[in-house]
């Protein structure tokens, strides 16, 4: 078992405040806090939500940059037995009210920021998620030294953090929930091809064997200084690293919001051991003038999501003595799914390496599942149906590595728990061959808040999840991505949905219809474009229009960078949207850009 005996974070916390509590624990600008500091925070931070009926199963919402908050807000909602729901600090709070509403969230936390944005918008949201609705307590984070201070204007609807009872310094701390391995922790939202955010539920169980992966694979972590770049509301901000490194009993460095000469100036001045970032950070580093005269020597692995890092960027962290190891994982995974371990980096190049040692991936080939699909439809006639509380309760915890009970890994198929059938044509292809990921284990999700895991979302009864990615596997086992089947466009780490932007950018009075792709970025991977039919095509739509437009009605990282007008969009013989034609069809209407710091910077 992966899993503690009393697997509650707030219990695991506790026991090492109690062992060392002026140990280094969360350090932020130029402040550092002991286990001592935050454990205090946390439970003071519980009894505050416990004073405001928050229990078991609840769920409590936060957004906001990067702050020790986060960390303090997941132990005092895990001593609660409570549920935390992450969001994208980047998400308008339009959006970010729809995901609030979804959640179900009975109490929100906000820092200044996104206070002011959501009194802003409070007569235009959901009536569930105004300020001013009975259902949720909205709270502002007025104690953090690192960031701004609270507005004077703000609503009176709003509790100060500081101000709320609960608070007081010799109240004793509320004992931890005891906690099984299926209780669910978080509630991750994350963007599918569909432009409607899903739920990803975030087991006990899910995360404990996500952290066994990456100790299993990469040594032990209690001595560790990891330094936090990417964003909490991300899977690979919040997990990869973060709350295992603080959870081990090493330090988190955090930095607000990615500063390039600021990370190499942590790195040096923290003695930052590891890190974890998508590739277009790792590439604004090393092409910043600080990347060669600052002393990177304490960090002994960087790990690279999201995408794959190139060999030239492999190569200059190389020079510098930092294995710079390419990972692939999702949300659904809890972040992880394979890793390049330190030791292969420059053997397997361009390899996001082999599966972690607790979890199983084949890969199928995506042509046999839509032969199959069809035969398992006039079988099975159903899939699973969305529980009560969100959570698919008759169906294979995700735990087959652990389990021999829970299917077979070579897809032979069968029939699950309630009468579902698993699908026996799946044919898995050979090394050397594309196939699509799927994948099984502990860490993986059990489905999606109240949606559940059915197979229209990629769940098969034996336990396997169908990522959507597609790899080729060498003949030693080590995985290289080879593209996606979902038409998801990754712009420097962020999922973007071509069909939210195309969704709203329809109602332009002056659009006919609109198809979105992404185009090759120099900075960002991947960016937007939009390929639309204007109903005047002597004054077609511009670009500035177009971001215009849409800027508060989706993220502004989801905004286009590039616009062409076309007079009809290409059809395939479905009577769909042919993407490949449009690929065809921009190609060099549009300029990459330059990298960072390159002479134009």
């Amino acid at each position: 078992a992966v899993m503690p005996p009393d697997g509650s974070l707030a219990a695991v916390f506790d026991r090492l405040t109690a062992e060392d509590p002026s140990h280094p624990c969360i350090s932020v600008l130029t402040h550092t806090w002991s286990r001592a500091d935050i454990n205090g925070f946390a439970t003071r931070t519980a009894s505050r939500l416990a004073e405001l009926g928050v229990g078991s199963g609840d769920r409590v919402g936060i957004i906001r940059r990067n702050a020790a908050l986060y960390l303090i807000a997941m132990l005092s909602v895990a001593r609660l037995g409570a549920v935390l729901v992450p969001l994208n600090f980047r998400l308008p709070a339009r959006e970010a009210a729809k995901i609030i509403d979804d959640a179900g969230c009975s109490v929100v936390i906000c820092g200044p920021r996104h206070a002011d944005e959501f009194d802003g918008v409070m007569d235009s949201a959901s009536p569930s998620t105004r300020p001013d609705s009975p259902r949720i307590t909205w709270i502002v984070d007025d104690k953090d030294p690192t960031t701004d201070p609270v507005s004077d204007s703000l609503s009176a609807r709003w509790h100060r953090l500081s101000e709320m009872p609960g608070g007081e310094l010799d109240r004793p701390a509320l004992p931890p929930v005891a906690v099984a391995a299926d209780d669910l922790l978080l509630l991750q939202y994350t963007s599918g091809s569909s432009g409607q955010p899903k739920g990803v539920t975030i087991t006990y169980r899910n995360l404990w064997t996500s952290w066994a992966n990456v100790v299993d694979t990469l040594g032990d972590c209690s001595h560790d200084v990891t330094l936090t770049v990417a964003p909490f509301g991300h899977v690979g901000g919040l997990h990869t690293f973060t709350l295992q490194t603080m959870l081990a009993g090493g330090t988190v460095v955090i930095q607000r919001t990615f500063d390039v000469g600021q990370a190499l100036e942590l790195i040096e001045r923290e003695h930052v051991t590891t890190t974890f970032g998508v590739p277009t950070m790792f590439d604004a580093m090393r092409r910043h003038p600080d990347f060669a005269r600052r002393d990177l020597s304490s960090l002994r692995v960087a790990v690279v999501g999201g995408a794959t890092a190139p060999l030239d960027l492999l190569e200059a962290y190389a020079e510098r003595g930092i294995p710079l190891c390419n990972s692939w994982g999702m949300t659904e995974t809890c972040g992880g799914g394979t890793m390049l371990p330190p030791s292969q980096v420059r053997q397997h190049v361009g390899s996001v390496g082999r599966a972690y040692p607790h979890t199983e991936i084949r890969l199928v080939d995506p042509a046999s599942v839509a032969a199959g699909a069809q035969t398992h439809e006039a079988r099975s006639g159903h899939g699973f149906g969305p529980p009560a509380n969100g959570i698919p309760a008759n169906r294979n915890d995700g735990s087959a590595a652990q389990d021999e009970t829970a299917g077979t890994a070579d897809g032979a198929g069968g029939s699950g728990p309630d009468g579902t059938v698993s699908l026996p044509e799946a044919a898995d292809v050979e090394p050397g061959n594309v196939g699509e990921i799927w994948v099984r284990g502990g860490n993986v999700t059990r489905g999606y808040w109240h949606l559940g895991a059915t197979p229209d979302l990629g769940f098969t009864a034996d336990g396997w999840f169908r990522t959507g990615d597609l790899a080729e596997r060498d003949e030693e086992g080590f995985f290289y991505i080879r593209g996606r089947i979902k038409e998801l466009i990754i712009s420097g780490g962020e999922n973007i949905s071509p069909a939210e932007i195309e969704r709203e950018l329809r109602t332009h009075p002056d659009v006919v219809d609109v198809a979105v792709i992404g185009v090759p970025d120099a900075r960002w991977g991947e960016t937007p474009l939009a390929v639309v039919v204007p109903r005047d095509a002597n004054n077609p739509l511009t670009l500035d229009e177009a971001r215009d437009y849409l800027d508060g009605r989706i993220a502004r990282f989801k905004l286009p960078r590039h616009l062409k007008a076309i007079d009809a969009l290409p059809l395939g013989p479905t009577g769909k949207v042919d993407r490949q034609r449009l690929q065809e069809l921009v190609a060099g209407s549009h300029s990459p850009g330059d990298p960072w710091y390159s002479a134009s910077d």
